[in-house]
């Protein structure tokens, strides 16, 4: 086994994600489901999809990265930012980087919500599709 399944305890908890696309939209999405407060940082223009998160969203610019990584639970970079990754990294904050397992730290599987019974199928981010169908 080459990664350690745990299930994280999301309250008081802050997750920052990185990213402006939809990927970063599905992340936030999927944490909005947990008691974390979520951090969205933005390197550019503001997508539409924004305006539709809660107040419990805090979007910052791209300049407020390291603040937001001081005390965070984990990171998830979910665009192509090798800056951001090395950021997270030198902070020593728990990294996911979407699409590229060679990267992460840990990979987020595929879940199946039950209320208090969760599934989660894992494989590493080699076959996220497998994961999915099972």
């Amino acid at each position: 086994m080459r990664q350690f399944p745990a299930f994280f305890n999301m309250d008081g908890a802050r997750v920052v994600v990185i990213g402006s696309g939809e990927e970063a939209r599905r992340k936030v999405r999927l944490l909005l489901s947990t008691p974390a407060e979520v951090c969205l940082i933005l390197a550019g223009l503001r997508p539409a999809w924004v305006a539709e998160l809660p107040v419990r969203v805090a979007v910052v610019p791209v300049s407020g990265l390291p603040a937001a990584l001081i005390g965070a639970r984990l990171a998830i970079v979910a665009e192509d930012n090798p800056d951001a990754v090395a950021l997270v990294r030198a902070a020593g904050v728990p990294l996911n980087v979407v699409d590229r397992p060679d990267l992460c730290d840990f990979t987020v599987p595929s879940i199946v919500d039950r209320g208090e019974v969760i599934a989660a199928i894992g494989t590493g981010g080699a076959a996220p599709v497998l994961a999915k169908a099972i």
